[in-house]
């Protein structure tokens, strides 16, 4: 595929971008580097590498659930510098 410009007046069209002359020209040479890149990849011989699904070998690495102690309402607002019976109380914020 080759980038012209007429291709870049398709895709400014749905991006609604506009370009100057200079910035047109200077677009096309840009994707079309970027076309042969891309065409050079597909050179490289990679019937040898395997598919890269995940990037580490690691699984997922679980905790067991186990029952901590409980923490009661009560201790809880014991802590607190200021509450309502069951409640934190914070000041307000808009």
């Amino acid at each position: 595929m080759i980038i012209d410009e007429q291709t870049i007046e398709h895709l400014s069209n749905l991006c609604k971008l506009e370009f100057s002359d200079n910035e047109k020209t200077q677009i096309i040479d840009d994707l079309n580097n970027i076309l042969c890149f891309v065409d050079k990849i597909k050179d490289v011989d990679t019937s040898s590498v395997k598919p890269l699904i995940y990037l580490s070998d690691r699984n997922n690495v679980l905790r067991n659930d186990s029952i901590a102690k409980i923490t009661l309402k009560k201790d809880a607002l014991n802590n607190s510098p200021s509450d309502d019976s069951d409640f934190f109380v914070v000041p307000k914020i808009l």
